[in-house]
């Protein structure tokens, strides 16, 4: 099977017949991928990093801090029956979702 590449700021995710879900916005403080099934390969610097079924990668640009941890991918694709599914979430990270997702400004 040929791998795709997704490219998002410093990191190339190298995909091959999997399901994933990529976050990345250029005004948020972090970006991430997770595997939901297949395999993803995670590539910076001069590192790699495999992913395994059901983690989720982290990068932090303010601090250049990277983590992993396992996740709930039910959780995760909510937003692909429809549904919004908030755990452990800034009230401002909340409304920055929202926004996006209804292409409104919340005003507080």
């Amino acid at each position: 099977m040929k791998p795709f590449l997704v490219k998002v700021d410093k990191f190339t995710y190298r995909v091959t017949g999997t399901s994933f879900n990529v976050y990345a916005f250029d005004e948020d403080d972090e970006i991430s991928i997770a595997l939901l099934e297949g395999g993803v390969t995670i590539e910076y610097d001069s590192n790699t990093r495999k992913l395994y079924s059901e983690e989720m990668f982290t990068y932090n640009k303010k601090n250049n801090e990277i983590t992993l941890k396992k996740v709930n991918v039910n959780l995760l694709t909510s937003w692909c029956r429809g549904e919004f599914v908030f755990d452990n979430m800034t009230f401002d990270e909340l409304a920055r979702r929202l926004e996006r997702s209804y292409k409104v400004e919340f005003v507080f």
